[in-house]
């Protein structure tokens, strides 16, 4: 999976050997597997922020913000280099070259479902 995305990071485009496969729906779930299609290259926080359901991909490729995770952030006072993670939301993620390769779009779906991404 990670040769799809020529090892980077599919939101902020570092390679550097600093990047996980990451999993669109976790494969503890019961659609999830190993599949590229279920996977995305991302560096570790960007990663933790995703599985945190803090930023999330929608079906057009767009990675974005989720404002109810930033409104729960800022009322336990933790919200200390959101404008930083901010600054990478609102752009489309990088792709891998083989179209095939691509997200699955149902799988995004159900994993926004899965984090209780508002409006999935």
């Amino acid at each position: 999976m990670l040769d799809a995305y020529d090892y980077r990071c599919a939101v902020i485009g570092c390679q550097l050997n600093l990047v996980d496969a990451a999993h669109i729906i976790p494969v503890s779930e019961e659609q999830g597997n190993d599949s590229i299609t279920n996977g995305i290259a991302l560096s570790p926080t960007v990663h933790r922020a995703f599985d945190n359901g803090l930023i999330f991909l929608d079906t057009s490729y767009f990675i974005k913000l989720n404002r109810h995770k930033v409104e729960e952030y800022e009322n336990l006072g933790i919200c200390d280099g959101l404008d930083e993670l901010e600054g990478y939301t609102n752009g489309q993620i990088l792709l891998p070259a083989v179209s095939k390769d691509h997200p699955n779009p149902s799988f995004i779906e159900t994993a926004n479902k899965l984090r209780g991404i508002p409006g999935f």
